[in-house]
């Protein structure tokens, strides 16, 4: 531990928004326009992957359905595809997959919009002020959007989890479909994974919103 904290140098960042907490303590270490509303690109799938955990059980089977038109990173899905949903939370947070993201909120009951409504509802239940989903995959939208402070919120109930936890510390893996017919190699975009400690958990990449990161890391116990 450093004995002289006001030695302590603040870091050059870019980024528009930031906040670093320590989950034992609760202590904000940094903050910058940690309540801003910005576009949060695929970290948008933590919430995505906790309001599917809620209903979905881990061997589920469920059916791509019309996933032609959904763009962007993908896991490979055809559609007509049937997957369990652990394989898909593997696909949508490992790859990004936008197409396994779309099939978990087209088989929710109600289909899509219900999906969506829920990611809102949800936002609601753990007190998110400046949170807003118009998609299940993280695409821009002027209707989409998060902060830094409604993030790390989000994160930690997922890292809470244990099945989630454990998907989004993962690095590469294999999933089938459920006729072992489709063959899916996933790697995970979150190259940090590699250095010591880092647990995850969500990076994100679009032409609004740039590069985003949701990490959680361990160090000296914390």
């Amino acid at each position: 531990p450093l004995s002289k904290p006001n030695s302590i140098q603040i870091p050059a960042v870019t980024s528009t928004a930031i906040i670093i907490k320590d989950l034992d303590s609760g202590t904000l270490l940094y903050v910058k326009d940690p309540d801003k509303k910005v576009p949060i690109a695929s970290t948008t799938k933590i919430m995505t992957a906790l309001v599917a955990d809620e209903y979905f059980k881990a061997n589920d089977i469920l059916e791509a359905k019309d996933i032609s038109l959904v763009s962007g990173s993908s896991m490979g899905l055809k559609s007509g595809e049937k997957m369990t949903f652990r394989s898909l939370l593997y696909g949508m947070l490992l790859n990004s997959g936008n197409d396994a993201a779309y099939t978990l909120a087209d088989n929710y009951p109600g289909g899509r919009n219900n999906f969506i409504n829920a990611m809102n509802s949800k936002a609601t239940a753990l007190g998110l002020l400046n949170t807003h989903f118009d998609n299940p995959a993280g695409f821009d939208s002027s209707n989409h959007y998060s902060s830094a402070f409604d993030l790390a919120k989000i994160a930690e109930a997922s890292v809470v989890n244990s099945q989630l936890a454990r998907v989004v510390s993962t690095k590469e893996t294999t999933v089938f479909s459920v006729d072992k017919e489709s063959e899916h190699e996933l790697k995970n975009l979150n190259k940090l994974l590699s250095l010591p400690g880092v647990m995850g958990i969500k990076t994100g990449t679009t032409p609004l919103a740039k590069e985003n990161l949701v990490g959680l890391i361990e160090r000296d116990g914390h």
